[in-house]
Formats: C-alpha cells, sequence, structure tokens
C-alpha cells in the first residue's frame, strides 16, 4: 500500500470487546454525544409544547405539599439517549470514516500460512512508514510484550511523536459504565 491511515497496535491477550469499545471510543464518541444531546434538545422542547395535559406525573412537595406535574414525555426523554451514544458510537464510522484505512496485524497478516505470516512481519516495517498514526490499544498486557514495544520503536524511529495515539482500554470500558 502507498499509505495507511491507522496502524493499529494491540497485545492479542486484551479483551477483543475493550478493544472495540476503545476503538468506538476514539472514532465516534463526540459525533455520537453531539447527536444524543441534539436528540434530547429536540424532544425536550417537542414534550414542553406537545399538549398531554392529561399524561402528567403529578408529585406535592415535601416542604409545603404543593403539587408539581411534569409531562411524561419530558420525565422520561433521557432514556433514549444511551441507546442514542451506544448505537452512534458503535455505527458511525461506517459514515464518518468510510475512506479511512487501517492496518490490525490480526486481520491484514495471515495467521494460518507460516509462509505468509513471515512475509507479513518482513513488510511490517514498509507498512509502519506509511502509515499515518499509529493507535495504541494499551492496559496490563501491551507493555509486556515484546512485539508491541517493537511495533512502537519501528513507528517513532521515523515518526513524530504527536502521530501517536495512546487508547488505555480501562478508560472506554469505564466510560461506558457511565453512560449506560
Amino acid at each position: 500500500v502507498r499509505r495507511v491511515d491507522y496502524f493499529i497496535s494491540h497485545a492479542w491477550r486484551s479483551s477483543r470487546l475493550t478493544k472495540y469499545l476503545a476503538l468506538c471510543k476514539f472514532f465516534n464518541r463526540s459525533p455520537a454525544l453531539i447527536i444524543a444531546a441534539v436528540y434530547n434538545l429536540l424532544w425536550f422542547f417537542y414534550a414542553l409544547h406537545t399538549t398531554t395535559s392529561g399524561i402528567q406525573d403529578v408529585r406535592h412537595d415535601f416542604v409545603d405539599g404543593t403539587p408539581h406535574s411534569t409531562p411524561l414525555l419530558l420525565k422520561y426523554s433521557h432514556a433514549a439517549a444511551c441507546p442514542i451514544i451506544l448505537l452512534c458510537a458503535a455505527l458511525l464510522q461506517h459514515v464518518l470514516h468510510r475512506g479511512a484505512t487501517g492496518f490490525l496485524d490480526i486481520a491484514c497478516v495471515p495467521q494460518d500460512d507460516e509462509v505468509g505470516k513471515a512475509q507479513g512481519i518482513t513488510r511490517l516495517g514498509a507498512v509502519l512508514a506509511r502509515s499515518e498514526r499509529m493507535i495504541l490499544l494499551v492496559d496490563e498486557h501491551y507493555w509486556r510484550r515484546l512485539w508491541c514495544i517493537y511495533e512502537v520503536a519501528a513507528f517513532c524511529r521515523h515518526a513524530e511523536r504527536d502521530r501517536l495515539v495512546v487508547l488505555p482500554l480501562h478508560v472506554a470500558t469505564g466510560e461506558l459504565a457511565v453512560v449506560v
């Protein structure tokens, strides 16, 4: 290839799900949050201006007993925000990053063919030299793997540090827990 947008470096021992979550967060978190905020804003104004006087949640003030009513549409408008964020984070790369290219060793180097695997490893330096950015999917296994250190060193030999993106896997999992 002439150019690769993202070289994705990871430890094979790390969970596939956490790596996927970290990549979804990296590529799609901001647009997903914007879409969820716009949805909530539109839903808020829709619920505020809808004439649903019969569907109200009435609660009495605990200090003076004054009744306060809230339209149920308004009360539960936030309930769809979590699924919207998750759906957008999982699917937006198909729209926003359609032309982006990436190198992921398990997908790009044949793992079941020893000759093909040796050729892929031999050409790894050329792929790293043509990579615009390197994404490190880092967890407790990453820096213990000599191969991961080799990939980072080979990339940094010819690239500036600002082209290196470090994604701690526990952060994406923690953010998912907060969103849910």
